[in-house]
């Protein structure tokens, strides 16, 4: 059916397929790329926010920043 030097290529390129992608396996590894420690740049990064403690009026009740030092509701120092 096949001659013998094209079932030999054929087999040494199977074998060559398969030691690439186990050495890039390998090489994976060794960088932690896929270890879950280096982000997903396929996947939609999550915003941190940072909890800023809101300073709340002693006269309106309305949550102002912690940066302003009145109100920016009625105008009333914080």
């Amino acid at each position: 059916m096949f001659s013998r030097p094209v079932v030999i290529s054929f087999i040494l390129a199977i074998g060559l397929i398969i030691f690439s992608e186990i050495l890039i396996i390998w090489i994976a590894k060794k960088t932690k790329a896929v270890d879950g420690k280096l982000s997903n740049p396929w996947k939609k990064q999550e915003k941190k926010r940072e909890k800023t403690t809101q300073v709340v009026c002693k006269a309106c009740g309305a949550e102002n920043p912690p940066e302003n030092n009145f109100c920016g509701s009625c105008g009333k120092p914080l």
